[in-house]
């Protein structure tokens, strides 16, 4: 059974996982694949409210620096570019940074963290999700595991916009 360490607010994502057949390791160095849920937890206090982005990337980078993870997934809403389009984007342009508040700051950010990972030779691959039923985003977060490698080391992806 392929080995997984996820990070994320918990709930229903590591039940199902299990139920698809991947055994959840408590550290990347068990790991073949790693999935990060970022969520917006709407705490008032920013530092607190970047908990659900920034932090959990940042904790689950620190671990994959010593691993073996050869796949990373980060799911994220699309807050990242959600928001006002600066002077001078193009307004058909939907994969401009244009962060909506402190969620969508923290969202971009772990995206481009995602960067690191992808760096050290491990496919990332980032799903920004909005609107999805829980069984749609599911099935994406499983089918982008499953999924072989491509010429890509790092993708975004977005769904449901």
């Amino acid at each position: 059974m392929p080995a997984l360490r996820y990070f994320g607010r918990g709930e229903g994502v590591p039940s199902r996982l299990k139920s698809s057949g991947w055994t959840l390791v408590e550290h990347a160095k068990q790991a073949d694949a790693m999935v990060i849920e970022t969520y917006d937890n709407q705490d008032q206090d920013y530092r607190k409210r970047l908990e659900g982005t920034i932090t959990l990337v940042r904790n689950a980078l620190d671990e994959i620096a010593v691993s073996q993870v050869k796949t990373l997934i980060i799911v994220t809403d699309q807050s990242s570019t959600a928001g006002e389009k600066r002077k001078g984007v193009d307004a058909t342009n939907l994969q401009a940074a244009c962060p909506n508040g402190i969620h969508g700051f923290g969202s971009l950010t772990a995206e481009t963290l995602g960067r690191i990972a992808a760096q050290q030779g491990i496919t990332t691959r980032i799903f920004r999700l909005y609107n999805l039923n829980d069984d749609d985003a599911f099935q994406l977060l499983e089918q982008g595991l499953q999924t072989e490698a491509t010429n890509s080391d790092y993708e975004v992806m977005s769904f449901g916009a």
